[in-house]
């Protein structure tokens, strides 16, 4: 609405808005957080298995006991919660700061600083993984729970998590926007990790690229078409290239693009295609024809029933989608 039609009270709420996911970060370590609000106890119960937000905060009463006020579910930095915050979130709020010029400088600064806090307290550049931690800083690695809930069974041990293609996007996407050392190095060791070689120091001087690279994942191309046009290097593009052909040789079969060839159905929200077209108008020096690619992190939820007519709550459509040939659902125990 702000560019469009010139409504300034428009730009005025979403940059509100955005800082609210902003002002409870932990004021040590500049993390969080993946909700600002805390569901209201309204009620009680004895079964630790049952999660609804009816109870009270879930990170609460399963962390609670052991690890204090500071565990809430705003605070719990878990795999697959990150992913929402420093990769989803950031790509959506950068593309907003590129767009709005000095208008978005807010809004850079605030993803920017949410990407390096969390690199410096979780990333761990050895193995490529992220710890899981709460947002004040505390590590859980190792932490096995202490009772059944929200985050798993009783007896569950967190364990660090691989840092993905999603996470090198977003730091690649964010030196596009800043060109900071500290997200360089990021984005190098990630690069690294996920079999690409070396993306050299910033700006890409001294690259050692892994031009035999087996990975396949359409993010690494978005990636690198970001690092290529940042930096005027073409070698990135000739990697990017053969993930193109990996993508191709490992995930397309009869006209779609599958991640497991096994599987019995087939997204067609896949965005496989969507970085070939991308790398395709890179090649041919016009990136802008294809839309900058923000994330692919859509999906459905609900209700889903089984052969035998019950319900299975709380089943998501990439459930369905890793299903093999005479393989069904099985009931997940939530309701």
């Amino acid at each position: 609405l702000y560019q469009y039609d010139g409504d300034a009270g428009a730009l005025t709420w979403a940059k509100r808005l955005a800082e609210q996911y902003v002002l409870p970060r932990d004021k040590k370590t500049g993390m969080g957080v993946y909700q600002f609000t805390q569901p209201l106890k309204r009620a009680d119960t004895t079964d630790d298995s049952d999660t609804h937000s009816k109870y009270g905060d879930r990170a609460q009463r399963q962390f609670g006991p052991e690890l204090g006020p500071d565990a809430l579910e705003g605070n719990m930095l878990l795999k697959g919660r990150t992913s929402t915050l420093y990769s989803e979130n950031a790509l959506m709020q950068l593309a907003l700061a590129k767009s709005l010029g000095k208008d978005g400088d807010d809004l850079k600064k605030w993803t920017l600083d949410g990407l390096k806090a969390f690199a410096t307290y979780a990333y761990d550049e050895q193995n490529n993984t992220f710890r899981p931690m709460l947002a004040n800083g505390t590590d859980l690695s190792g932490y096995a729970l202490k009772r059944d809930g929200y985050y798993g069974k009783k007896g569950t041990v967190l364990k660090a998590y691989p840092a993905g293609n999603e996470f090198l996007l977003s730091y690649a996407r964010a030196w596009t926007l800043e060109p900071d050392r500290a997200i360089w190095k990021v984005a190098r060791g990630i690069a690294k990790g996920q079999g690409l070689g070396d993306i050299g120091e910033p700006g890409g001087a001294n690259r050692r690229l892994n031009s035999q690279t087996e990975n396949h994942q359409p993010y690494a191309i978005f990636a690198l078409i970001d690092l290529w046009q940042a930096t005027g290097q073409q070698d990135y593009l000739t990697l990017a290239d053969r993930i193109g052909a990996n993508i191709i040789n490992k995930q397309r079969l009869n006209g779609f693009f599958v991640d497991d060839p096994e599987a019995e159905y087939a997204s067609i929200d896949s965005i496989a295609p969507y970085a070939l077209l991308a790398l395709e108008a890179a090649f041919r020096n016009t990136p802008d024809a294809v839309a900058p690619f923000l994330n692919g992190a859509g999906f459905t939820e609900g209700a889903y029933r089984l052969a035998d007519g019950t319900v299975r709550y709380s089943t998501r459509d990439d459930e369905l989608f890793r299903l093999r040939p005479g393989e069904q659902l099985k009931p997940n125990g939530k309701r």
